[in-house]
C-alpha cells in the first residue's frame, strides 16, 4: 500500500492581528500570512521531470505478519517554531476539545512530567509500591514497543532537506536558532524472540544524517555555531539482565549508543554566547510559570506519597558461577578455516593457522560473563615434522606465546586481556582479578565473546605487555592445534547483573575542532582615545577568528552500571591535540601547541556513603611557543570578551599597524609587490595586517586623484622615528612626512603628514583660507585656495604644500566675511616667531590672537611649518564661587565686565587687544564693592617673563596637545589628593594677604600670558558634618558639608564647632594652629592651653565631645590634613574613620568608644547599644560607596579597675536582623569587633536571624583595617573561607571560650550558641597571627559550658580541635556531648551533638567525596621566541624542558598522626587531599648561546653527579 501527498503549508496568522473590517464574519485566506511549515519544489525526476511530492508513506507484507513501513520526504521543508505559536496551539486545541477532556490531558500529562512516569489512559488511585520511579517509564515504554514490534517489524525514513527555526518574537535583537540538515536516512528494527511474538527481543535504531548546520541569529543576521557535520549514528536496545534491570521480569533494556562523524567544528565568540544567553532568558520566562504550577502539584503529590528512604546498605548481588565452561560439554565445537566466522552462543569456533593469520580458538556465552579462573595444563607439542626438536629435552625452553582477548561492544574489536605463554613441561594459571563487592565495575570485564590467539606478536592489544619471550619463533609453528588448546584449558566464569553495563556509548569523528571568533558589532564602538583625532575606518572584518582548537580522531567511550544505589560510569578518552593562534602582524596562525597525543580514563563511583572520582590521563609529548605575538593575541581576546555587549566601550586595536591620514589628501596605500590598495579618507585610521608574508614587507603610498596612481618610493615601517617620501606628478612635488610611533609592545602607529600644520587654542571657531601657488606642466602659475573651518582647541589635516607653494594665509570669525590681513608666515630666524592678528567679527567687533609660527626638524628633509593660533590672555581663578572681571582701558577710557567661572576653570579674556595695557580690578559678586587695586596686564608684560625663565623652550611639545587622549596632569579642584609619595614640596605663595594674582605664561612656546587668581588657602569640609570656625572666641563662619570656601588669614590659632541638638550647644575642639615657615608672623597665643599645631604639609586629629551628661556622650572624630598646591594652603576637614560595604546586604552597625573592657564574667559581652546606623548593599555594576561614621558612642559601664589594654578602645557592633533598633538586645548582635591598626583582618559572625530553626544564624564577614594619611577606611567583604563552623546540635544554649596561650592584645569575648544552630566563629589565635605565616599550626584548645539557669557553672576539660575525627566530654549539667572536627572545604567544622543523635551524626559524617586525578606528561617544553627583535623572524630566547612531569592529586592517608591513630577509636574519614608534583629531570637552555658571547648555553639543569 502507497500513500503520498503532494505538497502542504500550514499558515497562522500575526500575533498582533486585528479585524478592522466589522462586516467580516469569516477569515479569508489572506489573513494567514505568517508561515507554520513552508516546502518548496524539490529536485525533478530525472526521466520523466515530474516534481517529486512531499510525502510517500509505503507499508508491506501487512497482511502476513508485522509489515514494514518506509516513509520519504522528498521536498524540502522549513518548520518555523515561536513560543507565540504555541500558545495560539494551545488556545486552538482549548477550543476544539472538551474543556474537561483538555484539563484531564493536561493534568496527567503534568503529573506525569513531575513523576518522570508515562500517562496512562485512565487516573488510578495510588497503590505503595517499592519499585523505582523511573520502572513505571520503562514499562510504558516496553508496552509501547511491543505494540509497534506486533505490526511493523521495520520502520524507514528518508529526508531531504529539513530547516527548524526557532525565533523569539517582540524581542529587539531578534535572537534565533536554526537547525538544518540536508539529507536524513533512518531506520528502526524489532527483533521479536524466535518462539513468542509478543516477546521484543532486541531493537536497533539506525541514522544517517548529513551536513547538520546549527546557526543562531542576531538583528536579523546568523552566523554559524556548529556544522556542516554529517555522521551515522546507531543505538540498540537488548531485553536481557543486567546491572540496571537485574530482576527475571523485563525492565529498561540495555542501550549501546555509537556515533561516527566526519569533520565537527564548532565556531564560538561573542555573538554566540548572547544569542544562546537570550534564547535562554526567553525560555527561562516562559517556562517559570509552568514550572511552579508542576512543583506546587509536585509538593501536594508528595505530602501523601512519601516513603522511607533506603538504607544505605545494600543486599548482595546475586552470581552464579560455572567451571570449566569449555569442556563439560555444554559447548559444540566447530572447526571453521574458510568463512571464519564468529560463534554463536555456547559455541567454539576454531582457526587454524595460517600465512596470514594466527590459530584462534573462540568461544561464546549467552550472556556477558567474567572469567574467574583460566588454567592451562601442558599441552603436548606437535614435533614428530622436526627431529631436531623431537629427541632434544627442551623442558621450558621452548614456549608458545598466547593472548587472552574479549570483544568490546563499543570499540567492535577484539580488545588484549592477559598474555601468557604456553608450555610443554609446566601448566599456566593467569593472575585474574577476585570478585568480591569492595571490587569496582572497572576492574571487572564482563564480555560474552572470548578468544585466545596462538603465537600471539603482541600488536593485538593495547593495556598489557608480555615479558615472556620465545626460545625460537620458527620453531613454534604448528606446534599447537586450537583444538588442542580446548582439550587442555579450564575455563571457569561468573555471572552477575552488576558485571553488564546499563549503558554503552561510543563517540568517534575524524576532527573536532573549536574555533574562536571576535565579533565586531558585540563590542565597543568608541574611538581609541589613544589615536586621538583620528576616526577608524571600519574596514576590519566583523568576524575575526582567532584561535583553533583541534582534536584528530577523538574517541569516547562510557559505560555505565546501575547497581541499586550504586552508580558507576568509566569514561575512556584519547585523541591527537593541537593549537594554533592567529598573530595579527601577517595573519597567520601561529603554532602555540604541537601536536600531542592524549589518552586517559576516569570513572565516578557513587553510593549512598561516598562518592569517588579516578581520572588518569597521559599526554605525549607537549611542546608550546610563547613570544610577542601570541602574548598580544591572548591579550587582545581578553580585553574583546571583557567589553561583550558593551557599545560605550573603546574599540579594540587588533592589529600590529594603524596608518593614519593627517592629510587634507584622500591616500592609498598598500604594501609593495602585491595588488594591494587600501583608500584611506582625511582624518582617518586603519588597522593593518600585511597582505603577504613572502613578498617584501614595505609600504608605497600615492594620493588618490593625482594620476593613475603615483606611487612613492617604498618604505619600512617596523622602526621608531620619521621619514620622507616624495611624488612627482606634472611638474609638482608632494612631500608626505611619515611618522613611525610606539604604541604597545608589538603595536605601531604610522602618521602620515604633510608640511603645513594649523592648530588652534582658542575656544571659538574660526576658518581659514590658505593659498596656493604653483607652476603647472605648461610653465604657468596656477593659483589655488584651500578654505576650512578650524574648531576650537582642535587642528585641521595638515597641507600637502611646500613652503615656497603657501604664500598667503587669512582667518575669519565664523560666520563673518571679512578676512583678516595675511598672516605673516616668515620666520625671523629658525625657531619661533609670534604676530597678533587682528579678526573681525559678526557683531562688528574684533578679536586679537597670537598667530604663533614654529618650525620643527629645522633644516632636515622632515621640516615643518606649525601655525598656532592662541589667545592673548587666559584667566584662570582658584576661588570656589564664580567672580566678576572688570577690565579697564584707561588709554582708550573704556571699561568691560567679563564673568569669570572658578574652581580651576580656564577662560580667555575677550575684547582685549594687544600693545595696550589693561587693568583688572575684582568683584565677587554684584552686590559687592570691586577691589581697590587694579593689576596692570598687557602683551609686553610676556617678554620679560620669557627672559626670567631659566627653562628651555621646546616648541614641537606642543603638537602632543592635539594627539592622543587629553588627560590633565594635575587633579581636580579644589586639589585635596593625597599623595605620600610626592618628591617635590611646593612652597606657600603667602598666608598674611586673602588673595594674589599670579602672572605668568601659559603654554611653553606661545606668548599667551595667563592670569592666575590665588586665594592664600581653601579650606574643605569633607566630613558628614556641617561645621562652625571659631577663631579665638568668635564665630567666624559657617561651612556646610560638602562646601569649599576660603577662609580668613588668621591672626591666631582656630577651632572646629559641631552643633549638638540634644544640648543646643555648639561643642568646640582643641584650638588648631598653622605653623609655616620661619619668616612668618608670630601668632597671638590662644586662650586654650590645648593647642595641636598642623604643618603646611601634615595631618591632625581632632576630637570632639557632644553632650554634657555622663552616659549620654557622643565623640566625633576628625582628620584635619595640609597640602600645598598651586602655592595654596589646602585644610581639609574629613571624618577619621570610613566604612565601605562591598557585600550585597545591607548591614547595620553601631560604633562604640570606652575607656576600659566589655567583657564581664566569664568574659560574656552585654552592651546596650543607643546609636544605629545602616550601610547600604553595594551594587553590582559599580564600586561601593563609602560612608563615614557620625560618631562613636561613648560607652561608660564596665570594670575601670582593669587596664589591660590600650585606650581608649574602638568596637564596632554589626547586624544583618532587617528592621534593627535600640531595642534589640545582645543576640541581635556580633561580638564587639576592635578597630584597632595591629588587627588588620579579622572574620566577625553576623547575626542574620534570630529564629534560624535549626539553620545558620551568621554571616562571616571580614572587616578589614587599613589607615591612610590620618584616615581609617574599614572595609567589609563577605568571607569566601570562614575559618570555623560551630554547629550546636544539643536541645540547651551554650557558652564556647578559647583557651588563649599568651596575653592577649585585646579582650576575648566567650561566644554564646544557640540551641539547635549553627554560626560562624574566628579564634583569636588567627586574629592575632594575620599576617604572619605559621608553618605548623597548633590551634588553642577550647571550652564549653551550659548557660542554663540551673545548670553548675564548670566548664568542660580542654577540648582539642587540632585533628579531625569524634571525641567525647562530660558537660557538667547536660551529660555527654559527642565533639566532631571536620573540614569543609578550609572550613573548619566543629560539630556538638548529644548522645542521642551520635548515629545520624556518624552516618552523615562519613558521607565523603574523594577525588584521585593523576596526569602523567611525558615531555614538557615550553619555548620563549622573540618574535620583534630579529627583521629575520622569531629567535628562540629560553627553553624550558621538563620530563616525566606527574601532577597527582589524591585524598590524604588519614589526618591523624599515627601515634595518634594507633589507640584511638575516633573515625579518620579523609578531609584533606595531597598534591604531589614529580617530575625526572628540569632543563632550561639558553638558546641565544650561539648567537651572542654568552658563557653558559645551560641555565638550569639537575646535577649529574652520582651520589653513593
Amino acid at each position: 500500500m502507497e500513500l503520498s501527498v503532494f505538497d502542504m503549508s500550514l499558515r497562522g496568522v500575526a500575533s498582533d492581528y486585528k479585524c478592522l473590517d466589522i462586516g467580516k464574519t469569516l477569515p479569508e485566506a489572506l489573513d494567514y500570512n505568517v508561515f507554520w511549515i513552508q516546502t518548496v519544489a524539490g529536485d525533478v525526476d530525472s526521466r520523466t521531470g515530474i516534481p517529486p511530492p512531499l510525502l510517500c508513506l509505503r507499508i508491506k507484507d501487512f497482511l502476513n505478519g508485522p509489515a514494514e513501513l518506509s516513509g520519504q520526504l522528498s521536498r524540502p521543508l522549513k518548520l518555523n517554531l515561536t513560543l507565540t505559536k504555541l500558545e495560539q496551539t494551545k488556545a486552538y486545541l482549548k477550543k476544539v476539545f472538551p474543556v474537561q477532556k483538555w484539563d484531564t490531558i493536561s493534568k496527567s500529562t503534568s503529573a506525569a512530567s513531575s513523576s518522570h512516569s508515562s500517562p496512562t489512559k485512565t487516573p488510578q488511585a495510588f497503590i505503595p509500591r517499592s519499585d523505582p520511579p523511573h520502572q513505571g517509564s520503562s514499562s510504558a515504554k516496553a508496552s509501547s514497543i511491543k505494540t509497534l514490534a506486533r505490526s511493523f517489524h521495520k520502520v524507514s525514513v528518508h529526508t531531504t532537506q529539513m530547516v527548524v527555526t526557532m525565533e523569539t518574537e517582540g524581542h529587539a535583537l531578534k535572537p534565533s536558532l536554526t537547525v538544518s540538515l540536508s539529507a536524513m536516512t533512518g531506520s528502526l528494527q524489532v527483533k521479536t524472540a524466535p518462539r513468542t511474538e509478543d516477546t521484543v527481543q532486541s531493537a536497533s535504531l539506525l541514522l544517517k544524517l548529513k551536513d547538520v548546520l546549527v546557526k543562531t541569529g542576531l538583528r536579523s543576521q546568523t552566523r554559524v555555531l556548529l556544522g556542516p557535520f554529517s555522521c551515522s549514528s546507531s543505538m540498540e536496545a537488548r531485553w536481557c539482565r543486567h546491572s540496571g534491570s537485574p530482576g527475571a521480569e523485563p525492565g529498561p533494556p540495555k542501550l549501546l549508543l555509537d556515533l561516527k562523524g566526519g569533520l565537527l567544528q564548532i565556531f564560538w565568540g561573542q555573538e554566540h554566547l548572547n544569542c544562546l544567553m537570550l534564547v535562554e532568558e526567553h525560555l527561562r520566562a516562559y517556562f517559570r510559570p509552568h514550572k511552579e504550577d508542576l512543583a506546587d502539584g509536585s509538593s501536594k503529590g508528595k505530602a501523601c506519597h512519601t516513603q522511607p528512604q533506603p538504607s544505605p546498605s545494600s543486599s548482595s548481588p546475586r552470581t552464579e558461577h560455572s567451571s570449566d565452561d569449555l569442556r563439560t560439554g555444554h559447548f559444540q565445537y566447530i572447526q571453521d578455516s574458510g568463512s571464519r566466522r564468529l560463534p554463536g552462543p555456547h559455541e567454539v569456533v576454531f582457526y587454524s593457522e595460517t600465512e596470514d593469520s594466527p590459530g584462534v580458538m573462540l568461544w561464546r556465552y549467552p550472556e556477558p560473563r567474567v572469567l574467574t579462573f583460566v588454567r592451562i595444563t601442558p599441552v603436548p607439542f606437535n614435533t614428530t615434522e622436526d627431529p631436531d626438536i623431537s629427541t632434544a629435552d627442551l623442558g621450558d625452553v621452548l614456549q608458545i606465546p598466547c593472548s587472552l582477548e574479549y570483544w568490546d561492544e563499543l570499540q567492535q574489536a577484539f580488545v588484549l586481556y592477559r598474555e601468557f605463554s604456553l608450555s610443554e613441561s609446566s601448566a599456566c594459571q593467569l593472575q585474574l582479578p577476585s570478585l568480591g563487592l569492595s571490587q569496582q565495575q572497572k576492574k571487572l570485564v564482563a564480555s560474552d565473546l572470548w578468544r585466545i590467539v596462538l603465537n600471539h606478536n603482541g600488536e593485538g592489544g593495547d593495556e598489557q605487555s608480555s615479558d615472556s619471550e620465545c626460545g625460537s619463533q620458527a620453531a613454534c609453528d604448528q606446534l599447537v592445534s586450537p583444538m588442542a588448546l580446548a582439550a587442555c584449558a579450564r575455563v571457569d566464569s561468573c555471572f552477575a547483573t552488576w558485571f553488564v553495563p546499563a549503558l554503552g556509548v561510543s563517540l568517534q569523528l575524524a576532527q573536532l575542532e573549536v574555533r574562536l571568533c571576535h565579533h565586531l558589532e558585540q563590542l565597543g564602538t568608541v574611538p581609541c582615545r589613544k589615536l586621538h583625532p583620528f576616526l577608524p575606518d571600519r574596514k576590519l572584518p566583523q568576524e575575526q577568528e582567532f584561535l583553533v582548537m583541534g582534536a584528530r580522531e577523538p574517541q569516547l567511550f562510557l559505560h555505565q552500571w546501575d547497581d541499586g544505589p550504586r552508580h558507576c560510569q568509566e569514561l575512556s578518552f584519547s585523541s591527537q591535540l593541537n593549537c594554533k593562534l592567529l598573530e595579527y602582524r601577517n595573519l597567520t596562525h601561529l603554532q602555540l601547541l604541537q601536536p600531542c597525543m592524549l589518552q586517559g580514563k576516569a570513572s565516578v563511583t557513587s553510593c549512598p556513603q561516598s562518592t569517588s572520582f579516578d581520572v588518569n590521563v597521559f599526554v605525549d609529548p607537549v611542546f608550546i611557543n610563547i613570544g610577542q605575538y601570541a602574548i598580544h593575541t591572548l591579550d587582545t581576546a581578553l580585553l574583546s570578551w571583557q567589553q561583550d555587549g558593551n557599545a560605550d566601550a573603546e574599540e579594540p586595536l587588533y592589529s600590529h599597524y594603524v596608518i593614519c591620514n593627517d592629510t587634507h589628501e584622500t591616500l592609498r596605500f598598500g604594501q609593495v609587490d602585491t595588488d594591494e590598495n587600501v583608500l584611506l579618507p582625511s582624518l582617518h585610521s586603519h588597522q593593518y595586517s600585511w597582505r603577504s608574508h613572502k613578498s617584501s614587507q614595505l609600504l608605497h603610498i600615492c594620493i588618490e586623484g593625482w594620476g593613475n596612481w603615483r606611487w612613492s618610493e617604498p618604505f619600512s615601517v617596523d622602526n621608531v622615528g620619521m621619514l620622507l617620501r616624495t611624488i612627482q606628478y606634472k611638474g609638482r612635488t608632494a612631500s608626505l612626512i611619515i611618522k613611525v610611533l610606539q604604541l604597545s609592545g608589538v603595536q605601531k602607529q604610522v602618521i602620515i603628514c604633510g608640511r603645513q600644520v594649523m592648530c588652534s587654542y582658542l575656544t571659538e571657531d574660526i576658518e581659514l583660507r590658505v593659498v596656493q601657488h604653483y607652476v603647472g606642466p605648461d610653465g604657468q602659475t596656477v593659483v589655488r585656495e584651500h578654505c576650512n573651518c578650524l574648531d576650537a582647541g582642535t587642528k585641521l589635516p595638515s597641507y600637502v604644500l611646500e613652503d615656497s607653494e603657501l604664500t598667503e594665509l587669512s582667518v575669519k570669525a565664523r560666520g563673518d566675511e571679512d578676512w583678516s590681513q595675511d598672516v605673516q608666515l616668515e620666520t625671523k630666524d629658525k625657531g619661533t616667531s609670534s604676530s597678533v592678528v587682528q579678526v573681525g567679527c559678526s557683531g562688528g567687533s574684533l578679536l586679537y590672537v597670537w598667530c604663533t609660527l614654529i618650525t620643527t626638524e629645522a633644516d632636515s628633509p622632515m621640516q615643518q611649518r606649525v601655525v598656532i593660533f592662541s589667545p592673548l590672555f587666559i584667566m584662570r581663578s582658584h576661588l570656589p564661587d564664580p567672580i566678576i572681571i572688570h577690565i579697564e582701558k584707561r588709554n582708550l577710557g573704556l571699561k568691560e565686565s567679563q564673568f569669570i567661572r572658578g574652581q580651576g576653570h580656564q577662560e580667555p579674556l575677550l575684547n582685549t587687544e594687544a600693545d595696550l595695557n589693561h587693568h583688572l580690578t575684582f568683584q565677587a559678586r554684584e552686590d559687592e564693592d570691586a577691589s581697590h587695586c587694579a593689576v596692570p596686564i598687557s602683551t609686553s608684560l610676556i617678554k620679560q617673563i620669557l627672559s626670567k625663565a631659566e627653562q628651555e623652550d621646546k616648541p614641537e611639545l606642543l603638537l602632543a596637545d592635539f594627539y592622543g587622549p587629553k588627560t590633565p596632569t594635575d587633579p581636580p579642584w579644589p586639589y585635596v589628593t593625597k599623595d605620600p609619595d610626592r618628591s617635590v614640596m611646593e612652597p606657600l605663595a603667602q598666608w598674611d594677604s586673602p588673595m594674589q594674582v599670579k602672572l605668568s605664561r601659559w603654554k611653553c612656546g606661545l606668548n599667551t600670558l595667563l592670569v592666575e587668581l590665588l586665594p592664600w588657602a581653601l579650606l574643605v569640609n569633607s566630613s558628614q558634618w556641617d561645621l562652625w570656625l571659631f577663631e579665638g572666641e568668635t564665630i567666624v563662619l559657617q561651612i556646610p558639608a560638602g562646601k569649599v570656601i576660603v577662609p580668613p588669614n588668621f591672626k591666631e590659632a582656630f577651632q572646629i564647632g559641631v552643633y549638638w541638638a540634644p544640648t543646643n550647644t555648639v561643642h568646640k575642639s582643641p584650638a588648631l594652629k598653622l605653623v609655616h615657615d620661619l619668616t612668618s608672623p608670630r601668632w597671638k597665643e590662644g586662650s586654650s592651653s590645648v593647642v595641636v599645631t598642623l604643618d603646611e604639609e601634615g595631618f591632625v586629629d581632632v576630637d570632639i565631645t557632644l553632650g554634657a551628661s555622663p552616659g549620654k556622650q557622643k565623640l566625633c572624630q576628625f582628620s584635619v590634613s595640609s597640602v600645598v598646591r598651586h602655592g595654596i594652603q589646602i585644610l581639609q576637614i574629613e571624618d577619621r574613620t570610613i566604612l565601605v560595604n562591598n557585600t550585597p546586604h545591607t548591614v547595620h552597625y553601631s560604633p562604640l568608644l570606652t575607656a576600659w573592657g566589655l567583657g564581664g564574667d566569664e568574659q560574656v559581652c552585654e552592651v546596650e547599644v543607643s546609636d544605629v546606623f545602616t550601610l547600604p548593599p553595594s551594587a553590582t555594576s559599580s564600586h561601593a560607596k563609602p560612608c563615614s561614621v557620625p560618631y562613636w558612642d561613648l560607652l561608660q559601664a564596665g570594670d575601670p579597675g582593669r587596664m589591660e589594654f590600650p585606650l581608649p578602645l574602638r568596637h564596632m557592633l554589626l547586624s544583618f536582623l532587617p528592621g534593627l533598633d535600640v531595642t534589640a538586645g545582645s543576640s541581635a548582635w556580633s561580638l564587639p569587633a576592635p578597630v584597632r591598626a595591629d588587627l588588620p583582618r579579622q572574620s566577625v559572625s553576623v547575626p542574620v536571624d534570630q529564629d534560624c530553626q535549626g539553620g545558620l544564624c551568621s554571616r562571616a564577614i571580614v572587616l578589614t583595617y587599613q589607615e591612610h594619611l590620618g584616615v581609617t577606611y574599614i572595609t567589609l567583604n563577605e568571607d569566601p573561607c570562614p575559618r570555623m563552623l560551630i554547629q550546636n546540635k544539643c536541645p540547651v544554649p551554650l557558652l564556647f571560650r578559647e583557651d588563649v596561650k599568651e596575653t592577649p592584645r585585646t579582650e576575648v569575648y566567650s561566644r554564646r550558641l544557640p540551641a539547635n544552630s549553627s554560626l560562624h566563629h574566628e579564634l583569636y589565635y588567627h586574629v592575632s597571627g594575620f599576617p604572619e605565616c605559621r608553618q605548623k599550626e597548633t590551634l588553642p584548645t577550647v571550652q564549653l559550658k551550659s548557660t542554663l539557669e540551673q545548670s553548675p557553672t564548670e566548664w568542660t576539660n580542654p577540648i582539642d580541635i587540632n585533628w579531625p575525627g569524634t571525641q567525647v566530654v562530660f558537660l557538667p549539667g547536660f551529660g555527654c556531648l559527642y565533639i566532631d572536627v571536620s573540614y569543609n572545604d578550609g572550613t573548619l567544622v566543629l560539630s556538638l551533638a548529644p548522645e542521642s543523635s551520635m548515629d545520624a551524626e556518624t552516618y552523615q559524617h562519613s558521607r565523603a567525596s574523594a577525588l584521585s586525578c593523576r596526569v602523567l606528561l611525558t615531555e614538557v617544553s615550553v619555548a620563549v621566541t622573540d618574535d620583534i627583535t630579529s627583521a629575520s623572524g622569531s629567535v628562540e630566547l629560553l627553553r624550558l624542558t621538563l620530563t616525566k612531569l606527574l601532577l597527582s592529586s589524591a585524598p590524604a592517608d588519614g589526618a591523624l598522626p599515627s601515634e595518634l591513630a594507633a589507640g584511638s577509636s575516633v573515625s579518620t574519614a579523609s578531609v584533606s587531599s595531597l598534591i604531589e608534583v614529580c617530575c625526572s629531570s628540569l632543563q632550561v637552555d639558553n638558546q641565544l648561546y650561539n648567537r651572542t658571547s654568552f658563557h653558559f648555553p645551560v641555565l638550569l639543569c639537575q646535577d649529574q653527579r652520582r651520589w653513593s
